[in-house]
């Protein structure tokens, strides 16, 4: 499959958005000294499945625009299921492999291409 130029184009534009509202985080936390590895850890996990989570939405809807509407909406709740399930499985690894990831860093950087979709 052929990966559409406006979806290269908003994934950039999402990436290089995380990665700016990132440092931003990053460097909140370092004026309030709470930063440590764990919230840098954290915030660059979250942002590889955010980004990750929002390229494989575009995939989906790419391949739903030639499809029939009731096909296409069908797509589009797997998809949106499918993706959630991997946010909420790889937090889920995490804690159960006890990485040192602070939790409230990746899930802030996970909602980082919420933000610009909205």
């Amino acid at each position: 499959m052929k990966i559409e130029p406006a979806v290269r184009k908003e994934t950039m534009f999402v990436s290089s958005v995380s990665l700016i509202l990132s440092a931003v985080m990053q460097a909140v936390f370092l004026i309030l000294g709470k930063w440590d590895y764990t919230i840098l850890l954290g915030n660059v996990l979250g942002v590889a499945v955010s980004i990750g989570n929002f390229f494989l939405m575009c995939l989906a809807i790419q391949k739903a625009v030639g499809e029939e509407k009731e096909q296409a909406a069908k797509r589009m709740k797997m998809s949106q299921s499918l993706r959630m399930l991997m946010v909420f499985g790889s937090c889920l690894v995490y804690v159960i492999l006890d990485l040192p990831v602070q939790l409230t860093g990746y899930l802030k950087a996970a909602g980082f291409s919420h933000i610009r979709v909205y």
